[in-house]
């Protein structure tokens, strides 16, 4: 951010996955702070919509774009926007909590390697965790050996849910840009909801044990 403050940059940052909760980009200077609105904030997987804050005379030229372009939500959704918003804090200090444990527990599996934050904040490091399962499991037996998790295009409901991103949100990149990335064929893109963390827990055992190679 200091980089681009330093050349007259303007900085807009993607928070949905970290939430207001955790972290408030605007107040550590960045100029736009944009949330899909549809994950954590809505929380209950029941909205499309997408939320911008920032400085007021940027937010002003978005909100006349999307005037003309139709875009705005429908008084309905932001009526289920807002009111997922009351709960907001509660729900993510419960994930944050059953994501660190989903974490340590994935850490402890061999060959598994995991991407989760520690330092995100002093509240907690977020309900996102990935891990990649690397040549140890086979990835396809591993989703179909989930009961009750399941496999969603999208995430952050209350609900614990997994997205294999090879086949979905990052499908259309080439190739090589994947590797790069670290888009593999075992890396599984996981929320982790409000359930007891035992069972999730116990869900990724026996899911692990059927996909082991």
């Amino acid at each position: 951010m200091q980089i681009a403050k330093g050349r007259g940059v303007r900085v807009m940052i993607d928070n949905t996955f970290a939430t207001p909760y955790f972290v408030k980009p605007y107040t550590l200077g960045a100029d736009l702070v944009v949330h899909s609105a549809t994950k954590y904030i809505g929380g209950h997987s029941d909205v499309t919509a997408g939320v911008l804050v920032g400085e007021p005379s940027l937010v002003e030229q978005a909100k006349k774009k999307v005037i003309q372009l139709g875009m705005n939500v429908s008084p309905f959704e932001a009526w289920l926007t807002t009111r997922g918003l009351k709960t907001i804090s509660v729900r993510m200090n419960q994930q944050s909590q059953n994501a660190a444990e989903v974490a340590t527990f994935m850490q402890e599996q061999p060959g598994v390697k995991v991407y989760y934050p520690n330092t995100l904040s002093d509240h907690g490091n977020g309900a996102m965790v990935s891990f990649d399962l690397g040549h140890q499991f086979d990835a396809y037996t591993f989703f179909k050996s989930l009961q009750w998790i399941r496999i969603v295009p999208t995430l952050a409901g209350v609900e614990t849910t997994v997205s294999y991103p090879l086949k979905t949100s990052h499908r259309s990149i080439p190739s090589d840009l994947q590797k790069r990335l670290g888009i593999t064929e075992g890396l599984v893109r996981m929320s982790v909801g409000l359930e007891d963390r035992g069972e999730i827990i116990e869900e990724l055992r026996l899911a692990l044990a059927a996909a082991k190679k």
